[in-house]
């Protein structure tokens, strides 16, 4: 029998002391922060099994640029050794520093702060340090609850839909000590109103996990998110209905732990690249555009048109930036036991992450290791969505993605492309 992993885990405040503009929302201009409304937290979870060390990185922030993942993962390696493998994800709070960033996508920028990278890399040093040495035998089991009233369809008003969670649940000693949990739906109930940095609902989240389970650790990832949100699922935008929220997850979360199926087996990491064909925009097409969304909002607040208004503002940016023809897109798929983690630097949409998980268990994964912006599907580019507007990728891209996806799962483990009953 394949011994159990060594696992670690451990949290970290990564709330930035020095000043600094918030990041997310392109309306909110360079907006600086002005107080805490709940801490920023870093987490390290290492996990080794059979030969490879995997560090996953969760960090509250909207992205994390390739060069700032890049220096994360030297100092986690640092301390764990060099030749861990180390993902490094953003939760995409819209309610995090942008002095960390710097200019991460077209639209989105602000200057960089670099003694407050300093900071954020020396408590991402203590963290993983901290993790290494609280690794022990471990017990790994999977879940995937439904939970109802999180999440809805953002381009259009919608009712909440039904949305499922993945939980790794790591337990050492019988007792719960981390768990590792993706989940389908933007972390924006804080509005670009908010200057408070914040965690937004994963942080409620967290809060509500620890209060059932003293001294877990959690270590949030972005899921298939770039069509859901809670705009239409809100009471309002504040702080005590992220917790709200937040709670209704880690309620579907504790509820499924007992009976999660226990994960067997070899870990393994595989990394591909998918070359993507990026879009092309007229610059004075896209300011037509813009004079157009914004006459259409004019003194209102209807969400979908502030949001249209955001979107031409960003497309604006991308007709003025210089893109490649095409963009190599890095993809790292985790496997263990039947489960894949397949980890992109994209905010991909729902309808992807189900045309991929037909039959098998994927969990996609968005805003990790870099950030190269929205992936939208067909149905988005033909509405004309915020999502389409921003997107870097041309309409033919998703689907192209989507098959090279298809390819790697089946070279990892062919059963992966069987149905089950």
């Amino acid at each position: 029998m394949t011994p159990g992993p060594l696992v670690g885990a451990a949290h970290g405040v990564i709330t930035p002391s020095r000043p600094g503009p918030l990041a997310g929302y392109a309306a909110r201009g360079p907006v600086l922060a002005t107080s805490t409304i709940d801490d920023l937290e870093a987490t390290v979870l290492v996990l080794d099994r059979v030969g490879l060390r995997l560090a996953w990185v969760t960090i509250d922030c909207v992205a994390v640029p390739t060069a700032l993942a890049k220096r994360l993962a030297s100092v986690v390696r640092d301390e764990l050794g060099a030749g861990t493998r180390v993902l490094v994800a953003a939760s995409h709070t819209h309610s995090g520093p942008a002095h960390w960033l710097g200019r991460f996508a077209p639209g989105h920028e602000a200057p960089l702060d670099r003694l407050a990278v300093d900071e954020l890399l020396e408590h991402v040093r203590v963290i993983a340090a901290e993790a290494f040495h609280r690794r022990q035998p471990s017990d790994l089991s999977w879940a995937e609850p439904i939970v109802r009233g999180l999440a809805a369809p953002r381009a259009v008003a919608s009712e909440a839909i039904p949305i499922r969670v993945g939980v790794l649940a790591i337990h050492a000693g019988g007792v719960l000590r981390a768990v590792l949990v993706d989940a389908p739906c933007h972390p924006t109930v804080l509005g670009a109103e908010s200057t408070g940095w914040s965690a937004d609902w994963p942080g409620g989240l967290r809060r509500a996990l620890r209060a059932a389970h003293p001294g877990v650790e959690v270590a949030f990832l972005n899921g298939a998110c770039g069509d859901l949100s809670t705009r239409f699922t809100r009471r309002d935008s504040s702080a005590a209905e992220a917790d709200r929220l937040g709670g209704l997850v880690a309620e579907a979360i504790i509820e499924s732990v007992p009976n999660a199926r226990p994960l067997v087996g070899a870990l393994t990491l595989h990394d591909g690249r998918v070359p993507l064909a990026t879009r092309r925009v007229d610059a004075e097409e896209a300011s037509a555009r813009l004079n157009a969304a914004r006459k259409a909002l004019g003194a209102g607040t209807d969400p979908i048109d502030r949001s249209l208004v955001d979107g031409a503002l960003i497309e604006l940016a991308v007709a003025r930036s210089v893109v490649d023809e095409t963009i190599e897109v890095p993809v790292s798929i985790a496997h263990i036991d039947g489960i894949c983690w397949v980890a992109t630097p994209l905010e991909v949409f729902s309808s992807t992450a189900a045309s991929l998980g037909a039959g098998r268990t994927v969990r996609l994964l968005g805003c990790v290791d870099g950030y190269l912006g929205y992936l939208p599907d067909a149905a988005a580019v033909k509405a004309d969505t915020y999502e389409a507007r921003t997107a870097l990728f041309a309409p033919e891209a998703e689907p192209a993605f989507r098959i090279a996806l298809e390819r790697l799962l089946t070279l990892i483990h062919p059963s992966l492309t069987l149905e089950t009953p």
